[in-house]
């Protein structure tokens, strides 16, 4: 079904992504064509794009406000992280734009067909890995959100060793963020955060390194309409 350009009139975009009263595909996909439709951007098939959220929500983005972050806790200056789960037990994420230079066979003496993987830092808690991808049918992974799923680590190797699988798919992360009950929201409230939806391409295309994490932040602050930087 071709999608038409997204306009500010809501009704044009309910006409479009609903059916009998029930919304078609993935919501978060609708509720962009809400959000950006006011200002008439187009919300296509395959395409990046993010818009802000008043609070976080599981799946959501979070963009570091760099103000928050320059003396202390330097490494989420420009972090973009990717929130895994919020609830009544706290909040926890991994950062997505910082890959590094050292790669999985550094952390692993077997061999395998993730070890050329370069690893992302993910943030400042544990030793726990975290592996992201899009691949829907292996067991063991969650659903971060609609095309974006995490863990499966066994399954990813032996589906990458019999070939049915891309491991340069894979993302490999070292470590995570993690706040406690109530304390992500009163970090957003003072605006150390700010929470952001976004499409899977987003997540799934950037391979980004921590020499481009201040570029990769100030794409999605521009895809969001904002234009007043902070430093």
């Amino acid at each position: 079904r071709a999608r038409r350009r997204v306009g500010s009139r809501c009704c044009r975009v309910w006409s479009e992504s609903v059916e009998g009263g029930v919304c078609k595909g993935d919501w978060r996909e609708f509720r962009a064509k809400l959000v950006l439709g006011e200002r008439d951007v187009a919300v296509e098939k395959d395409c990046e794009w993010c818009h802000p959220l008043t609070s976080a929500e599981p799946g959501c983005l979070l963009l570091a406000n760099p103000k928050f972050f320059s003396e202390n806790q330097v490494y989420f200056k420009h972090a973009v992280i990717l929130l895994l789960q919020s609830d009544e037990d706290g909040a926890h994420g991994i950062i997505i734009n910082k890959r590094m230079k050292t790669q999985l066979k550094s952390m692993s003496p077997e061999a395998n067909a993730l070890s050329n993987n370069r690893i992302y830092f993910g943030g400042d808690v544990g030793e726990t890995m975290f592996f992201i991808h899009d691949y829907t049918d292996l067991q063991n992974t969650a659903e971060v959100f609609p095309g974006v799923f995490c863990g499966g680590y066994e399954e990813i190797l032996k589906a990458a060793e019999g070939g049915t699988i891309n491991p340069e798919r894979v993302k490999v992360f070292l470590r995570y963020c993690g706040w406690a009950p109530n304390q992500l929201q009163d970090e957003i409230e003072k605006q150390a955060w700010i929470p952001a939806a976004c499409s899977k391409e987003v997540v799934l295309n950037a391979h980004v390194d921590i020499a481009d994490s201040e570029a990769f932040w100030r794409k999605l602050y521009n895809l969001m309409g904002k234009t007043d930087h902070p430093k």
